[in-house]
């Protein structure tokens, strides 16, 4: 059986040759991409391209999490600015206006579970990357949260498993009630 890091290089390998066949510059890519992936015990998981947008919190909209319900889970890439911070702080200058700025590049993944993971590649270190195993934190972590439960919800009501009535969810009855 694979561990999860194990799934996660896979997904995020497969992620990278993605990134570099279709962007000429791997630290720009203009819109954040958003993976379905299904995991399978025996073979690779199957990573596919699911949609695009420019902003990568529209992208995390309660519509495309019902197009990630076609899939056993999620992922994300895209790119932006980062900067040294000191003792964690940021001074309240932004990293895109930092002098010694540098350009990155983001994958994060949501397990099935919900635990997200990430890959983080500096355009300023190449070959190097940076692996986050469940210690995101903020605003995308909670989008990608919300973008999990609503998948997951969207799945459950597919395969019978809850019902939805009067916009309610409710677990679905395994047998009919007689008077």
């Amino acid at each position: 059986m694979k561990t999860k890091m194990e799934i996660f290089t896979a997904v995020d390998e497969q992620v990278e040759k993605y990134v570099v066949k279709n962007f000429d510059d791997i630290f720009t890519l203009g819109k954040a991409q958003l993976f379905g992936i299904d995991i399978y015990k025996t073979v690779a998981p199957i990573v596919q391209k699911i949609g695009d947008h420019a902003d990568v919190y529209d992208m995390l909209s309660p519509m495309h999490a019902i197009l990630g319900a076609d899939y056993d889970t999620f992922g994300l890439v895209t790119t932006g600015w980062a900067a040294p911070t000191v003792n964690g702080e940021d001074n309240g200058v932004a990293p895109s206006k930092h002098p010694e700025r540098v350009r990155v590049r983001l994958f994060c993944f949501c397990d099935v579970q919900g635990r997200i993971t990430s890959s983080l590649r500096f355009a300023n270190k190449v070959g190097e990357v940076t692996y986050d195993e469940n210690q995101a934190r903020g605003a995308m972590r909670d989008a990608m949260l919300d973008f999990h439960h609503i998948a997951e919800t969207v799945r459950l009501v597919r395969s019978g498993k809850l019902a939805v009535a009067s916009g309610e969810l409710a677990e679905v009855p395994t047998q009919k009630e007689t008077n």
